[in-house]
């Protein structure tokens, strides 16, 4: 399992509560330097145009409620109608728990409600 997955399910965990949550009580963005939160700035450099191959409407990258990277338009609203499939097809190739710790009992009957409201067996120190 790559290194940066248990990143990349915080970011796919954010993303769908970030849009679930609306702009109700949208707060501007703050940014962090990558290399000081453990990320690989070639690594990074190298993301937009991997992405672009799949060309999303924007991609952000965010950790510990602190964005990380970002591209393309990330202010545009998208209609995101059917993310279920897509995010939980990402968790399965992940193998989010092959790698100590790994998930409790309880954190693996989670539903996927639980996990886009961070609610029930979830817990953000799970993440």
């Amino acid at each position: 399992m790559p290194p940066y997955s248990r990143h990349l399910f915080a970011l796919l965990v954010s993303l769908l509560a970030f849009v679930l949550a609306g702009s109700a009580s949208a707060q501007p963005w703050q940014s962090t330097d990558p290399a000081l939160a453990g990320w690989s700035v070639g690594k990074l450099k190298a993301a937009p145009d991997y992405a672009a191959s799949l060309k999303p409407t924007a991609v952000m990258v965010v950790q510990d409620g602190k964005v990380i990277a970002s591209w393309g338009d990330i202010s545009r609203k998208v209609n995101v109608a059917s993310v279920r499939k897509s995010l939980l097809s990402t968790l399965a190739d992940l193998g989010i728990d092959d790698r100590p710790p790994a998930l409790t009992t309880a954190e693996m009957r989670a539903t996927v409600r639980d996990l886009l409201m961070l609610s029930g067996a979830i817990s953000c120190s799970s993440l």
